[in-house]
């Protein structure tokens, strides 16, 4: 995962049933990959999927697959149709692929912004039985992992990123007493600073009061230059 991308590979298992008696005939397995592309100046994501069929327990002779996302329950959120909501034929060692465009269609003003948390079923049927499984939705394997936020934080037009993503510097092994000092750092300061998943985030400003009023004072002082030159650039 990086500011603008999420990808993820996931194994599944699917249950086939009998649509009328709710018998269990069979189990089918099967992996999902997934890259989400999301862009800074645009407010619009797009969405690569490839569905493999490794095995399964029951023939799959006129098997077909489809998926249904959500992105948003309201209408904030445009998401083409693509290939994946119609049923498409698959037998075991095949795959199928395709993409799904989304956007934010809600109201795009400065200060506005909308996170969109992205939810998946994939659905096969053969014959009479069916069966399906989910992801990416509150509960569900893969919860909060397919977060995109769409907003104008990032440039003066909106655009959108997979705000899940922490960004991370990453010392390299070859400086070990490197690696060793910020360890003990972070370990002996009760904010633990940097430390995932045990201490906060490292600002530019280490005092939390200086962090927040330092984006503020650079705003401040852009809007007083362009008071006094209209004409200079944006930040």
């Amino acid at each position: 995962m990086t500011r603008y991308s999420i990808c993820s590979i996931r194994g599944v298992v699917i249950v086939l049933m009998d649509t009328t008696t709710g018998m269990i005939f069979g189990k089918v397995y099967g992996t999902v990959e997934q890259e989400i592309d999301t862009q800074n100046a645009i407010p619009e994501f797009f969405e690569y999927m490839n569905f493999s069929l490794t095995s399964a327990d029951v023939g799959t002779s006129g098997m077909t697959v489809q998926v249904d996302s959500t992105c948003s329950l309201d209408s904030s959120c445009k998401e083409t149709s693509g290939p994946w909501t119609t049923p498409r034929p698959i037998t075991v060692g095949g795959s199928i692929d395709g993409g799904i465009t989304r956007s934010w269609t809600g109201a795009q003003t400065h200060g506005a912004e909308k996170a969109f948390l992205i939810s998946y079923e994939l659905t096969l049927n053969v014959g009479g039985l069916s069966g399906s499984t989910s992801w990416g939705g509150d509960g569900e394997p893969g919860d909060g992992q397919y977060w995109v936020r769409c907003d104008f934080k990032v440039s003066a037009r909106a655009g959108c990123v997979a705000s899940a993503f922490t960004p991370t510097f990453e010392v390299s092994k070859q400086y070990s007493e490197a690696r060793q000092y910020i360890g003990m750092v972070q370990a002996s300061m009760s904010t633990h600073p940097g430390w995932e998943g045990r201490g906060q985030p490292l600002h530019r400003e280490s005092n939390e009061a200086e962090a927040t009023e330092e984006p503020q004072r650079r705003l401040r002082q852009h809007v007083h230059r362009q008071q006094e030159h209209p004409s200079a650039g944006a930040v």
